[in-house]
């Protein structure tokens, strides 16, 4: 399913990932990319508007880097893995400053982060100072599937948030439905079917002694 450009980065917008800080399960994948594949780099990109943002990034030293140069660009445009075995040898990317200057790409492969609403939200992607001769389909699949469980934990991660501010929202009204008890003098009790028993509100015990 297609999407336009202004839904995708509203799909992404909406995830609240953008510029968070580092999280475990995602350095933890990033880790494990570059070492399974044996690459000195690898990032998860999430392609902005103007910008490719790193949520979780191993052998860089920065966080973003312009989307007008970002590999990660390309790889969204597409379904599948986009592999680039040797940079200096693709017209489009040969005068890429990213390959002309630091961090030197030559090796690159990127698995688009595929939402369910159609969305390719960026990449995870592995990057190597030095060409590669071939990146097979096993490889292809593998990266593409950890790509998935990338997805999967943004997904986790919202539903989490939400279950936060649902318990947030829960204590607030808590602690204000005590204290118009406090005042008012009265109090309340519910019943609890998973454990049928009838619990009381603090106040029913002040009021009672």
């Amino acid at each position: 399913m297609r999407i336009s450009e202004e839904e995708r980065i509203a799909v992404l917008q909406s995830l609240g990932i953008l510029d968070t800080p580092p999280e475990a399960i995602f350095d933890q994948v990033t880790r494990l990319a570059a070492l399974i594949f044996k690459t000195p780099i690898a990032v998860i990109s999430l392609v902005d508007t103007e910008r490719q943002w790193f949520k979780s990034c191993v052998g860089l030293d920065v966080c973003e880097t312009g989307r007008d140069v970002a590999f990660c660009d390309h790889a969204i445009r597409g379904d599948d893995v986009l592999v680039v075995l040797d940079a200096t040898q693709d017209p489009r990317f040969c005068d890429n400053p990213l390959v002309t200057g630091e961090p030197s790409i030559r090796f690159y492969a990127g698995a688009p982060l595929l939402h369910s609403s159609g969305a390719r939200l960026g990449t995870l992607c592995i990057i190597d100072r030095h060409p590669r001769a071939a990146f097979g389909e096993d490889q292809r699949r593998q990266l593409a599937g950890m790509a998935e469980a990338i997805v999967s934990a943004m997904a986790m991660r919202l539903d989490i948030a939400a279950l936060v501010r649902l318990e947030t929202e829960r204590a607030r009204q808590d602690s204000h439905l005590g204290q118009v008890e406090c005042l008012a003098g009265i109090g309340h009790g519910s019943w609890k079917p998973g454990t049928a028993t009838l619990a009381w509100s603090p106040a029913v015990y002040a009021i009672h002694g």
